[in-house]
């Protein structure tokens, strides 16, 4: 008999760490991959049991049952990008342990590999690791240890990566197991004193502080406290600390923490050495508060440049699962997949990852991005040869038909030229509602995209993220009804802005506002694409686009979309865009 994990990705690193697991309670077993982790062997509960007790969370396992045959496939040995074991955990902090608060510690089946990789195939001689030389010890583990056997990135503080710390006036170098425990610990006083400090993870410079400041992103240093402070659903709190570790908007429920970050925050949990230890040396604090750069009194790094991924957000609204960026998502294995590529990322050897990993290679473009991005959810959903629906939601937005190809029913297109005159004229009294508006506020409605027009009749710095973060401040139910429709086949822009303007100058705020607006899109999106859908004859709902993953606009469009079609393993854009022109 076989045990099936019931595994929504084809990323190899649950499977090696299954198989780690066994070989090192010496279970004999069979292990390999085909989207889905397959384990043969004749100790099956003694298998399942030793998975069960060890085997990490992760966000893409839903569960596992026993099957009679399987297809053989191979585990794929490439990189992972996600975050640290509970095996390495133990190692960082275990003082009798070589790699006692080494922050570079990691394993075949945990980490972010990815960032250190120069070129495949992933090999020591191919990595930043190169010029390290290997210590007796690790050597060793290389062929002893299951979960460091043959491993490219293998290290210790024997052998170590050597780490600074230093200010404008001195230094402090790293190189043995109290010197890098001396490390953290002067970072951990420096923020205790209300200084800065930047680290240099395995994902690039963050800054971080343990005074909370607008835009802060939160990283949860003790999660019993962090607990308390914030209202969480059960999956959530699952989901923060899975193997993946994404980035999460999270309701704050404490009231000071409240004025000063806001309603919402975007918060995670250690993903690696660094972030890890950090935490470790603080665990008096729920949070310590962070943003992405090295601006600040403190930095603590080291000589490597490792290779940065986009995080990865997730989130959760009723039965919908988002995923958005490139960590844990990259590198993608795919089966048979054409060559194609798309600004930074490409599809090529079947294997999506950064084109920084390949030598330089022909490749064709992806066109007509939005037809990719939903023929990607078709592709998951193995309906490609139904009729079907699809909503987009990103830099175009646009509804496609798609019936063994691929048809853009209406798209919301450019803003007309000579804008301000276009809203004047387009009916009876406008022309008074522009000439108050424009005397009252400075607003330019006549350059850039729809959200940076939008932006500046809200008074807004920004664009799209902005407008995002202030909606999600929104600590209310239901805004207001902005104006969306569609009038001679294109929307009415004219009606949109203009209704914005009235309740500016009505006095409504711009969180009131910006969540007003997603909100009104969802209903829009939601009531269009279910009347397409009943003059179709068609219940094949797809939903994609970077922008999907607002909150306001997902639970309107629900209303009137239970249940869309969703990518499962692939994140709502770029990613799947590759993958459905690559299929």
């Amino acid at each position: 008999m076989i045990l099936k994990l019931i595994f929504q990705s084809q990323n190899p690193y649950l499977a090696k760490q299954a198989k780690a697991i066994l070989q090192s309670k010496n279970i004999e077993a069979k292990v390999w991959q085909e989207g889905d982790i397959y384990i043969e062997t004749n100790h099956l509960q003694e298998a399942a049991l030793a998975l069960e007790k060890e085997l990490y969370n992760s966000l893409f396992l839903k569960g596992a049952k026993v099957v009679e045959k399987a297809i053989k496939k191979e585990i794929r040995d490439i990189p992972s990008s996600i975050g640290v074991c509970q095996n390495c955990v133990n190692e960082m902090l275990n003082p009798s342990s070589r790699r006692y608060y080494y922050p570079f510690t990691s394993c075949l089946c945990c980490s972010n590999q990815a960032a250190f990789l120069l070129k495949y195939p992933f090999e020591r001689k191919n990595t930043l690791f190169a010029p390290f030389k290997i210590c007796k010890k690790c050597q060793e583990e290389l062929k002893s240890n299951p979960f460091r056997k043959n491993y490219p990135l293998i290290s210790c503080s024997e052998c170590n990566i050597p780490l600074l710390i230093h200010d404008k006036k001195k230094e402090f170098w790293a190189n043995d197991k109290e010197e890098y425990k001396k490390i953290f610990e002067i970072a951990a006083n420096a923020l205790r004193e209300g200084k800065s400090v930047a680290l240099k993870t395995a994902n690039g410079f963050k800054t971080f502080s343990l005074q909370p400041f607008k835009g802060a992103k939160l990283l949860i240093a003790n999660a019993s406290k962090a607990f308390e402070k914030l209202l969480l659903l059960p999956q959530e709190k699952k989901a923060l600390f899975s193997i993946e570790r994404p980035l999460m908007a999270i309701t704050i429920a404490d009231e000071k923490l409240r004025e000063k970050i806001g309603a919402v925050g975007e918060i995670k949990a250690f993903d690696d050495g660094f972030t890890l230890l950090l935490c470790s040396e603080l665990k008096e604090e729920a949070f310590i508060f962070y943003k992405e750069g090295k601006k600040s009194d403190l930095v603590m790094e080291y000589l490597l440049d490792p290779l940065q991924y986009e995080e990865m957000r997730f989130m959760i609204n009723r039965n919908i699962y988002l995923l958005q960026g490139e960590r844990a998502i990259l590198p993608k294995p795919l089966k048979n997949a054409k060559c194609k590529v798309l600004e930074d990322l490409i599809c090529y050897e079947n294997l999506i990852d950064k084109k920084k990993h390949f030598e330089k290679v022909a490749c064709e473009d992806v066109e007509k991005e939005d037809c990719a991005t939903l023929k990607s959810v078709l592709l998951e959903h193995k309906i490609a040869n139904e009729k079907a629906l699809g909503f987009y939601f990103g830099e175009n937005i646009a509804f496609y038909y798609f019936n063994g190809g691929c048809k853009e029913i209406f798209s919301f297109g450019e803003i007309p030229n000579e804008f301000e005159s276009k809203i004047s004229s387009y009916k009876e009294g406008y022309d008074k509602l522009i000439k108050r508006f424009f005397e009252k506020f400075k607003a330019d409605i006549q350059k850039g995209d729809l959200w940076q027009r939008v932006a500046n009749i809200l008074g807004v710095e920004g664009g799209y993220e902005e407008l995002r973060l202030l909606a999600m401040q929104f600590g209310k139910k239901g805004g207001v009804s902005v104006d969306c429709k569609i009038e001679k086949n294109r929307f009415a822009y004219e009606a949109f802005f203009a209704s914005l303007m009235s309740y500016r100058l009505a006095g409504a705020d711009n969180m009131l506002l910006s969540y007003s607006i997603f909100e009104s899109l969802g209903e829009f999106a939601g009531t269009q694409l279910r009347s397409m859908g009943a003059e179709a004859k068609t219940n094949n709902f797809l939903l994609a686009g970077e922008y999907i993953t607002n909150t306001p606009f997902l639970s309107r469009f629900l209303r009137h979309i239970p249940i869309p079609k969703c990518n499962i393993q692939y994140p709502v854009n770029r990613i799947n865009a590759l993958y459905g022109a690559a299929n």
